[in-house]
């Protein structure tokens, strides 16, 4: 029955993972990466971004359809890490910045002509805003629960298709992301890698007012 339980989950996410081609497609911006961290309660928010400077020299293949899965392998590394006493943070910097493109809609959709033209734009729709918007981002958070890697890939696809929705309506409408969904959008992230830190053992960092940096970002 455990058996059973497991294969369904993967399941879904490689059925999901065929929609995607091969592309070079960044996700987010900086900015908003950093403040979906820092929502979620992740005490390393501020090295969020640090897998897109790395993969310029290290290309980890997460943006050639294996996004769904590198989440899982990152905090499979982690974990590990972390059991044999090891340093294990970084493979959890790699997880919370994979958790964050997840919720990107055109990383859930072929990288087609619509995807290639609208694709930088969207990545940066709330990036002048993001530090001061992280504060409601964190206070919008909903529960997710993870006891287990089903869990995980339940809410992986659960994300992945919610976003997919939203990108073929994108395209269907021939427009990008209103800052109202985009918004909407990195707050499943950050439900998503409060939860993994939650399950992961990781104490969930108390913050108090904005986002350092807030005070200098644009409305």
């Amino acid at each position: 029955m455990r058996e059973k339980r497991t294969v369904i989950p993967m399941l879904m996410l490689a059925l999901l993972a065929l929609l995607l081609l091969p592309s070079a497609a960044f996700g987010w911006h900086d900015r908003t990466h950093v403040a979906i961290a820092w929502a979620a309660g992740f005490d390393r928010w501020y090295s969020a971004a640090a897998p897109d400077v790395a993969k310029l020299k290290y290309p980890c293949g997460a943006y050639e359809g294996h996004l769904y899965g590198a989440i899982i392998a990152s905090l499979a590394g982690y974990r590990k890490l972390e059991a044999a006493g090891k340093f294990a943070d970084y493979h959890l910097v790699y997880c919370s910045h994979y958790i964050g493109d997840l919720s990107m809609p055109l990383h859930n959709v072929p990288y087609d002509a619509f995807n290639k033209a609208y694709h930088h734009v969207n990545d940066g729709i709330i990036e002048s805003t993001v530090f001061r918007d992280a504060a409601e981002i964190r206070s919008r958070c909903y529960s997710i629960a993870i006891k287990n890697e089903d869990d995980l890939a339940r809410e992986i696809a659960r994300i992945a298709e919610i976003s997919r929705q939203l990108a073929l309506k994108m395209k269907r409408e021939e427009r990008s992301m209103s800052r109202e969904e985009a918004l909407t959008q990195v707050v499943h992230s950050a439900s998503l890698l409060r939860a993994v830190l939650l399950y992961a053992g990781r104490p969930l960092m108390e913050v108090d007012g904005l986002l350092r940096g807030a005070e200098k970002s644009e409305r």
